[in-house]
């Protein structure tokens, strides 16, 4: 697996993101800590993910991260074609979000598109945190933060993935939202 990890400093300012948002942002060190919201402890209720279903959502993860990281157009094999994408873009603060949703097929030519586009720069890359696998019926609902270094901005993302007809494991919903960059703080006097 080719995924960069996160250097320390980006750490930091996700889990002051994520704190904003009101997620949760699990930061292992020794023996690991992690920093518990409302949403968490409800996230905490629903049963994780175990033995070959985590498994197979684990893999299904990395190839979807490694294939991202690559602009690699096998991305949209992932995805079911009836599956459910919605995004929720929050274009400015405090105001409701732009609610965009998609099938799985709708979905497969903009990811095809994005693809080849952001493949020219090299730079729209996305960096997951915070990674959770939730049993949801005989599917896994995996759960993260995402850090868009293009937009320098943090935001959930969800995918519920299982074995479609043919036992191949896909991604059957997609929830994201996207977010304006964070303002920098201002500058010291």
């Amino acid at each position: 697996m080719n995924r960069p990890l996160l250097p320390f400093l980006r750490l930091v300012r996700l889990a002051r993101l994520a704190h904003s948002l009101g997620l949760a942002l699990a930061i292992a060190g020794g023996a690991g800590a992690a920093m518990a919201t409302a949403p968490a402890a409800a996230a905490a209720a629903a049963a994780e993910a175990t033995g070959a279903a985590r498994k197979s959502a684990e893999a299904l993860f990395n190839r979807y991260v490694d294939l991202e990281h690559a602009f690699d157009p096998a991305l949209v094999d992932l995805y079911a074609g009836d599956a459910h994408v919605q995004m929720k873009r929050f274009v400015v603060p405090g105001k409701p979000p732009i609610v965009f949703n998609w099938t799985g097929d709708q979905y497969k030519e903009l990811l095809r598109k994005g693809l080849a586009k952001a493949k020219l720069t090299g730079k729209d890359l996305n960096y997951y945190s915070a990674v959770t696998y939730l049993k949801e019926g005989s599917r896994v609902r995996i759960k993260a933060l995402r850090y868009a270094q293009l937009e320098k901005a943090v935001s959930p993302v969800e995918l519920l993935v299982g074995p479609d007809g043919a036992g191949t494991w896909r991604i059957f919903e997609e929830l994201s939202e996207d977010h304006p960059p964070a303002a920098a703080p201002p500058p010291k006097p």
